[in-house]
Formats: structure tokens, C-alpha cells, sequence
């Protein structure tokens, strides 16, 4: 695995850290949540220039389904970018209730797309770290791994009706949000929301990738 491509999966993970530490914004002073946000646009950027080869092919070569899936998905996180700089700047300028309401509805649906776009890239991190590592496919391993994850995920479920992040998602008047006042705590949920939209989307990509051959199979026989 080229090393470019690790530092495109790695930009990923930090983004999606950065934008989990901006939705914490009462557990942080404006000022860090501003800088927060700068950051997080700079490396949005990088992350870009990292990928011009992508921009340039664009029209070119076929389109697959999971060719189609991750131009989709990076469509929607540009719009969801320019989205949540235009809401940030307003509402550090004119603060209110319904620019707040905007910038979380931007926020929350950046952080699902920025978990599906790990999950259509994390296979080849996941090889790329069994590589290094050393790491051997076990039984007891792969079932253990998928406790721990089948478990967050679940728990990440419960978090989604507690917090109610389908208010911001949907635009609905969200003035009862759920306020954190453990930062680990917080941590925790969000990563656990975010392996729900990181597993859909991997096992989904899977299901894309085998698809041809079941094909070539239904016609062979």
C-alpha cells in the first residue's frame, strides 16, 4: 500500500476527530472551538490537494457502483464544507438560534459523511496494518474484534436516541440538546456513533466488490 495513501486514510481519521472535538463546542472556549475550525478546513484542504489525480479523472474511465458511491460522498462533503464555514463565520458575527440550528444540521451530516467516507477506504488500512503488525487472521481474534465493535455499535445506537442527533440531521427545532459534562464520555459516544456509519458503509462496500462475481456465477451456471 503506497504511503500517500495512508496519509489520505490518516488525514481522514484526523478530520473526523477535529469535527467530533467541534461538536463538543460547550465542552471548549469559542476561541478553541473557532481555532478548531480553521484547522479543520486547512487540513479539508489538504486533503484535497492530496487527491488532484482524483479531480483530474474524473470524466474519465467507467463508473462502477462504488465508483459512483464515493463521487457521491465527496460531492456531499465539499456542499457540507462550504455549508459549515458560511454557518460558522454568521454565527461567530450575528449569533442566534436558527444559524446555530444551521451549523449543527451542516456538523452532524458532515460527520456522518466524513465516517461513511472511512468506511469506503478503511479496508485498505486495516491490510496495511495487519501488514506492519504482523498481525495473523485468528478465530479468537476476528471474534473478539467483532464483539468489541458489534458492541459499540449497539451502544452507539442508544446514544443516537439519547442525544437526539436526528433533530439536527432533519432540521428539527433542537433547543433541548444534550449537553456533556465528561469529555471522555462524549468522546466515547461519538466514536461509537461513528462505528455505525463506518461498519454499514464497509460491509456495504463489501457487498458492492462481490457483486460482479456472483453475477459471473449466475451466468456460468
Amino acid at each position: 500500500m503506497k504511503k500517500i495513501t495512508i496519509i489520505k486514510i490518516m488525514i481522514d481519521i484526523i478530520m473526523l476527530i477535529i469535527l467530533v472535538l467541534l461538536m463538543g463546542y460547550y465542552q471548549f472556549t469559542d476561541k478553541t472551538h473557532q481555532m478548531l475550525g480553521k484547522v479543520l478546513v486547512l487540513i479539508f484542504i489538504v486533503h484535497n490537494l492530496l487527491n488532484l489525480r482524483y479531480y483530474k479523472v474524473i470524466f474519465k474511465g467507467q463508473y462502477k457502483p462504488l465508483r459512483i458511491c464515493g463521487l457521491i460522498v465527496n460531492l456531499l462533503l465539499w456542499l457540507l464544507m462550504i455549508g459549515n464555514v458560511v454557518t460558522g463565520i454568521i454565527s461567530v458575527k450575528k449569533p442566534g438560534t436558527m444559524i446555530v440550528n444551521f451549523h449543527s444540521f451542516f456538523t452532524m451530516w458532515t460527520f456522518i459523511l466524513i465516517s461513511i467516507h472511512i468506511g469506503l477506504n478503511i479496508k485498505n488500512l486495516m491490510n496495511w496494518v495487519k501488514k506492519r503488525l504482523n498481525i495473523k487472521e485468528k478465530r479468537f481474534i476476528n471474534i473478539v474484534a467483532h464483539i468489541i465493535v458489534l458492541s459499540l455499535v449497539l451502544y452507539g445506537i442508544f446514544v443516537i436516541f439519547r442525544i437526539k442527533i436526528y433533530k439536527d440531521l432533519f432540521f428539527i427545532d433542537n433547543n433541548d440538546r444534550y449537553i456533556y459534562s465528561n469529555l471522555a464520555l462524549f468522546i466515547l459516544d461519538y466514536i461509537s456513533m461513528m462505528l455505525i456509519f463506518v461498519s454499514i458503509t464497509y460491509h456495504f462496500r463489501l457487498r458492492l466488490i462481490k457483486r460482479p462475481d456472483l453475477e459471473k456465477k449466475n451466468k456460468s451456471i
